[in-house]
């Protein structure tokens, strides 16, 4: 071979190499990786790929946010002021506050058959007597001076009350003007206005026609629904009974109310709220079966409501909001989502905290915090963590406080822990959907030591 023949055959073998071996490497099909383990003998069977390392879901980001609703100023019979409000808050480590005055506290009575001539009208303190838009002002220069407190609107509505019997018999009723929603953040002055209310002549039923089951609410609900609003039942398991200048004052309790209605966002689980409707396999979870069943297009979530006058602690009750960013849309967003969560908190104690609760695939990126849908086809994963707020602690108590811990699938208490905070459980549940699309959904009842609670909104598992 001749020196320039030898010189063109070691340039057709750099240029193979530069060029052909690099394009084989990425071109070929990647190696299937075994896991690691002794040495072993050959057996003529093929090597089985090893199974990717599960996922964890990702720690909890949200911001909690402790809010105080239900609140009444002067403008509804209450001794706090806006300002005052602010000012607790400030004290409380309260972010949020949703004032609810009465929207209208007016009766009117007219005897038959002369009803509009001879009539008796009880006006009392309310946004409707003192002017939606005078209460919007106030609104407006609370929030002025607000700067790091969420101030939401609101009013506690009444939209129907009726009479019964004879007032020269002495059996004059006034029937179930304490029956109430909350109606929460249309921020809109002639939204509030509209409201379909007995009191503001704005309603399609009367006084002297009787009770009328649930109907007059529910036209509130659907009105609210439409003004982009919330609603949330009140006080469901208080009753009013009692005698006012010989006229009977009376209010059954309504924990019914719950059943009865429907495409309302929540209601009120303490101060009363509990013992019927939101203990275990109480009305609320029958709610929520109903929901998972598709009789019910919408969920119901639990709030805290302090209803305060003016001589409460309005940081016993809060609840809490579970934010990405601090803002009015993101609080309403939360409150109409379920991403919140309620605390009860002890006289002795700090508050629970719900440090993290979420349920997750391990075989692939889905995670559902409060308020969320997981939708999966194999078993999920259920992480929880409950503390007192703020790390604290109780060292120097002997012994240190417990609590218990229990985990709620569709009304029936799966899993029950007791023992010294901080609660930390990870685990599998072994329920076995029964059909593609079946709904089923996980919530926590605390209760620590000293009766101190923690009560968390569901979370959805769908079976795909």
């Amino acid at each position: 071979m001749t020196h320039n023949a030898r010189r063109r055959t070691q340039l057709i073998v750099v240029l193979i190499s530069v060029f052909l071996v690099p394009y084989l490497a990425f071109s070929k099909p990647p190696a299937k990786s075994t896991p690691a383990s002794k040495p072993s003998t050959q057996t003529g069977k093929e090597k089985q790929p090893s199974q990717p390392p599960p996922i964890s879901a990702p720690a909890n980001t949200f911001h909690h946010v402790a809010g105080s609703i239900h609140l009444q100023t002067p403008v509804s019979g209450g001794k706090r002021t806006f300002n005052d409000y602010l000012q607790l808050a400030r004290q409380n480590e309260i972010g949020i506050l949703v004032v609810t005055d009465h929207d209208t506290q007016k009766y009117q009575y007219g005897l038959w058959p002369l009803r509009g001539l001879i009539s008796k009208t009880v006006d009392e303190p309310s946004v409707f007597k003192y002017g939606v838009e005078n209460y919007f002002k106030l609104i407006q220069q609370a929030n002025s001076l607000a700067n790091d407190i969420i101030l939401i609107d609101g009013v506690e509505s009444m939209p129907f009350y009726y009479w019964s019997g004879s007032y020269f018999r002495g059996t004059l009723a006034l029937n179930d003007r304490g029956k109430h929603m909350l109606v929460i953040g249309m921020n809109d002055v002639n939204a509030y206005k509209d409201l379909p209310l007995i009191g503001n002549d704005k309603s399609r039923f009367n006084q002297y026609d009787g009770p009328q089951g649930y109907a007059p609410y529910q036209d509130l609900i659907n009105y609210v629904n439409s003004k982009g609003g919330l609603t949330f039942w009140a006080h469901p398991e208080a009753k009013e009974s009692k005698s006012i200048k010989k006229i009977i004052v009376n209010t059954l309790a309504y924990p019914e109310c719950v059943k009865a209605t429907t495409n309302y966002t929540g209601f009120g689980i303490f101060w009363e709220g509990y013992q019927k409707i939101g203990l275990p396999n109480g009305a609320w979870d029958e709610v929520l079966r109903e929901y998972c069943d598709g009789r019910r297009a919408n969920p119901a979530w639990a709030i805290g409501e302090t209803d305060d006058y003016g001589d409460k602690d309005i940081s016993r009750l809060v609840t809490v909001f579970m934010l990405k960013e601090k803002t009015y849309k993101s609080a309403l967003d939360a409150l109409k989502t379920g991403k919140t969560y309620t605390v009860l908190k002890s006289a002795d104690l700090p508050p629970l905290m719900l440090d993290d609760f979420c349920v997750y695939d391990t075989a692939q990126p889905n995670i559902a915090y409060s308020g969320d849908e997981l939708v999966t086809s194999s078993t999920p994963t259920i992480r929880i963590k409950i503390s007192f707020k703020n790390g604290a602690s109780t060292s120097g108590k002997s012994p240190k406080t417990k609590a218990t811990l229990k985990v709620i699938r569709q009304g029936k208490v799966i899993k029950e822990v007791n023992q010294t905070l901080p609660i930390t459980l990870s685990f599998k549940d072994n329920y076995k959907p029964t059909r593609v699309g079946e709904r089923i959904y996980y919530r926590l009842e605390v209760i620590d030591e000293k009766n101190g609670r923690l009560i968390s909104n569901p979370i959805f598992l769908r079976a795909s």
